[in-house]
């Protein structure tokens, strides 16, 4: 009984040594979502940042009131530590903002006449 135990919590501190404490480094995924009141279209182009002068950009997104929210796997080459972000409703309005991630992730929010923009990266 006493080898039993001694596996069965060796396999559970196994199991916790290869779970991520935290989200990934390099894998992000980047959400747009839209709320409109008008039928625009929204848009997100994200560009991730390591510490140096490296950048990957993720693809394209949009958003409208038929495809509310779209997610896609950014997954960049290194160790990202920021991301730039130009997004907001095609035609009327846009802003650009450079945040950086800290590991939690981040939200950013364009509103323009009712209409709303939200780009979220975890």
């Amino acid at each position: 009984m006493k080898k039993i135990m001694v596996a069965a919590g060796g396999m559970a501190l196994l199991a916790m040594a290869n779970m991520p404490a935290h989200a990934s480094p390099t894998n992000k995924k980047v959400t747009v979502s839209c709320d409109f009141v008008d039928g625009n279209t929204g848009y997100a182009n994200v560009t991730l940042m390591d510490s140096g002068s490296g950048t990957f950009a993720c693809p394209q997104m949009a958003c409208n009131s038929a495809m509310t929210s779209v997610t896609v796997a950014c997954d960049a080459p290194f160790k990202v530590s920021d991301m730039y972000a130009d997004y907001g409703i095609v035609g009327v309005h846009s802003t650009q903002s450079t945040v950086a991630l800290k590991g939690k992730g981040v939200g950013l929010t364009f509103t323009s006449g009712g209409d709303t923009v939200s780009v979220n990266v975890k």
